[in-house]
């Protein structure tokens, strides 16, 4: 049986890019957007799709996942671009989405070493499982 977690949007996620997503897209992210929350309630189930990757380690009280989502019906979830960093907290049964990006959002090396260092400087608690 699958375990409902509750999904937090991190003020830092909500007030950065994510702001970006729905000015970008207006109403229509409302839709994928609430399908991602949904889907970040069973990260256990979650984890079974592609374009879902676990970015710390899975035996841990605390994973960090890295989620690739689409907006448009007729795109994939990895040639869009849409990425969401999450804290899975096992014990507080919480899902926290600490971070909401398109790869053109991306500045300086790659994206994964620009993602991580926005982590730690903007939830550090999460950093050190980076």
């Amino acid at each position: 049986m699958s375990i409902k977690y509750e999904v937090l949007v991190s003020g830092f996620a909500e007030k950065h890019y994510l702001k970006d997503f729905r000015k970008k897209y207006g109403n229509p992210f409302a839709i994928p957007w609430r399908a991602l929350l949904l889907m970040l309630q069973k990260p256990d189930l979650m984890l079974e799709r592609r374009g879902v990757s676990a970015i710390s380690d899975l035996s841990k009280e605390v994973v960090i996942l890295k989620i690739e989502f689409k907006v448009a019906p007729n795109e994939s979830a990895k040639s869009s671009g849409n990425r969401c960093i999450v804290a899975q907290d096992k014990i507080k049964g919480k899902i926290t989405i600490l971070l909401v990006y398109r790869k053109n959002n991306v500045r300086g090396g790659g994206e994964t070493v620009w993602w991580k260092n926005v982590v730690k400087e903007n939830h550090p608690r999460y950093g050190e499982l980076l």
